[in-house]
């Protein structure tokens, strides 16, 4: 890499990280109303699957609700 490009990759949050949130999160919150996307959908360069995920299971997945994964993650 040339000097002053940097290269970054985005921590879980791509289709794939999104939909198995989503999934489990709506599984076991089935009969709770869960908050909703706000705001303009974007892009997603990184991953231009993510938008469209986005966009079909319309639910917002907090970090706190996918800590195990996260966690997992760092161990």
């Amino acid at each position: 890499m040339g000097q002053g490009q940097s290269h970054w990759q985005p921590w879980r949050c791509d289709r794939n990280a999104y939909e198995a949130a989503a999934t489990a999160v709506l599984a076991v919150h089935a009969a709770t109303r869960l908050p909703r996307l706000a705001g303009e959908p974007v892009a997603t360069p990184w991953d231009p699957g993510l938008a469209a995920a986005m966009a079909c299971h319309d639910v917002r997945i907090e970090e706190e609700l996918s800590l195990d994964t996260l966690l997992a993650d760092l161990a």
